[in-house]
C-alpha cells in the first residue's frame, strides 16, 4: 500500500491524501519557524555555508570553468546589505586565467537572492578600491530612538527610587547605580550602541536625584552642583555615542573596462534615506549599502598586480599568484 509522501498517511494506488488538497501545509519537523510558514517567508536553507557559500570557490563550486580556465585568487571582498528590504550577501572576488568574477549569494525575506558579474581579463583595464566611512541617517535615528526609550526607563527608575520615606537611601542608590553605568561606558571602546545604551540610562539616575537635592535648600543646591558634573560627562558621552554610531564603514569598489566604463562597480552613495532615496550609484546592484569584509584590504593590494601580470605573462603568472 503507497504512503503519502508528506504526512506518511496511508493512502490508495492513485489516491491524493487530504493534506495535500488544502493549500495549507506546515513543516513540524525541529527547527522550523511557523510564524514564516504562516506567512511564506521560509527559507529552507538554513546552513550559512548554504545560504552565503561560504568556504565555496565560485569556479568550480558555483560556475563551471571555461576551457584550459585555472583559477588563481579568491577573495571575501564584502558584505551587501538593505535594512529596509531585509536582505543581506556576501560577496567574493574571484581571479583566473580568463576573467574576473564577482559573485554574492545571500538571503531576503522572500528566499534567497543571487548577484553575479563576470568580464574577461583581455577587455579590463584597471580597477578602484576606495575604503572609507561614511553617515548613515538611519543609524542616527535608531540612535536617537534607543536613547529616548532607554531615558525614559532609567527616568521611570529614579522616579520609582525618589518617591517614599526612604527617598534618601534609594536616591543614592540610584545615583550610585547612574555612576557605574556611565562609568562603564569609558571601558567599551568602539563599541557605541553599547555606549549610548548605558549612558541613555545612566543619565536620568544621575540627574534625578541631584536634581532632588537641589530642592532641600542653599547647601543641597551647591552639593548638586558637585553631583551634577559627571551627570555632564554623561550627556557628552551619549551625545558623542550617538554620533559615532552613525557612521559605518563604506566600500567602493570599481573594475573598468578599456572602454572606459566600469564594468562592475560597487558603490554606496552618501545620499539618500536607507534605500528609500537613490543610494545606490549602480542601481541594478539592488542593496544600499556595501561594507569591506575580512579580505578587502589584501584585494586593494594584490588585484590590481594580478590583472596585469595575467594580461601580460598569461598563464605564466598562475605560478606566481596561486593559492595554495
Amino acid at each position: 500500500m503507497p504512503y503519502c509522501t508528506r504526512c506518511g498517511k496511508p493512502i490508495a494506488e492513485g489516491e491524493r491524501c487530504s493534506c495535500q488538497k488544502t493549500g495549507l501545509h506546515f513543516d513540524f519537523s525541529a527547527g522550523n519557524n511557523y510564524v514564516e510558514q504562516f506567512f511564506g517567508l521560509q527559507d529552507q536553507v538554513r546552513d550559512p555555508k548554504e545560504r552565503y557559500e561560504r568556504g565555496m570557490k565560485i569556479i568550480p563550486d558555483n560556475i563551471q570553468p571555461d576551457e584550459g580556465e585555472k583559477t588563481i585568487r579568491q577573495y571575501d571582498l564584502c558584505t551587501l546589505r538593505s535594512r529596509i528590504k531585509f536582505m543581506r550577501a556576501e560577496g567574493r572576488l574571484q581571479v583566473t586565467n580568463k576573467r574576473i568574477v564577482f559573485r554574492a549569494k545571500g538571503t531576503s525575506l522572500t528566499g534567497p537572492t543571487i548577484l553575479q558579474q563576470e568580464f574577461s581579463i583581455s577587455e579590463l583595464s584597471g580597477f578602484q578600491i576606495n575604503k572609507n566611512t561614511r553617515f548613515s541617517l538611519l543609524d542616527l535615528l535608531l540612535a536617537i530612538l534607543i536613547s529616548v526609550a532607554l531615558g525614559f526607563v532609567g527616568q521611570s527608575i529614579a522616579a520609582a527610587m525618589l518617591t517614599g520615606s526612604a527617598r534618601a537611601v534609594l536616591g543614592t542608590l540610584a545615583y550610585l547605580l547612574g555612576l557605574a553605568g556611565f562609568g562603564l561606558t569609558l571601558f567599551l571602546g568602539r563599541h557605541h550602541l553599547s555606549k549610548l545604551a548605558l549612558a541613555a540610562l545612566a543619565l536620568p539616575l544621575l540627574f534625578a536625584p541631584a536634581a532632588a537635592l537641589a530642592l532641600t535648600g542653599s547647601v543641597g543646591r551647591a552639593f548638586a552642583v558637585l553631583l551634577n558634573i559627571p551627570t555632564l560627562f554623561c550627556l557628552a558621552q551619549l551625545l558623542v555615542s550617538d554620533f559615532l554610531f552613525s557612521f559605518k564603514p563604506n566600500l567602493d569598489f570599481k573594475v573598468c573596462s578599456k572602454m572606459g566604463s566600469g564594468v562592475i562597480h560597487l558603490r554606496c552613495e552618501p545620499g539618500g534615506f536607507a534605500g528609500l532615496g537613490a543610494m545606490i550609484n549602480a542601481a541594478y546592484v539592488g542593496y544600499n549599502e556595501v561594507l569591506p569584509a575580512k579580505d578587502t584590504d589584501r584585494a586593494i593590494t594584490e588585484i590590481g598586480a594580478i590583472l596585469s601580470d595575467v594580461q601580460k605573462l598569461g598563464d605564466f603568472a598562475i605560478e606566481k599568484w596561486k593559492e595554495d
